[in-house]
């Protein structure tokens, strides 16, 4: 994954969306505001799975996937593990 903001001049930066990222009691939301204005997947695109991996850490982790991969439309939301308060 390539960031989009670089080689693009001084300023562009600061025109480059943000992506935002949530932890909520229940659950993890990858890239929030895609989810607002979803675009359909491109055909022959790459497996779901890549896009979850890519979204939830940022980068490739076990195979390198290169530089083309284009998730900033896509978003994910997955449980969070329940959390287990310890007797007193």
């Amino acid at each position: 994954m390539a960031d989009l903001s670089h080689g693009w001049g001084g300023n562009s930066q600061w025109r480059t969306g943000f992506r935002r990222d949530y932890r909520l009691a229940d659950r993890l939301v990858y890239n929030a505001d895609a989810a607002l204005d979803p675009t359909p997947p491109h055909p022959g695109g790459p497996d779901p799975s890549t896009d979850v991996d890519l979204l939830r850490y940022r980068c490739s982790t076990l195979v390198d996937h290169g530089d083309d991969q284009w998730v900033w439309d896509s978003h994910h939301v997955e449980p969070t593990a329940p959390t287990v308060t310890p007797p007193e």
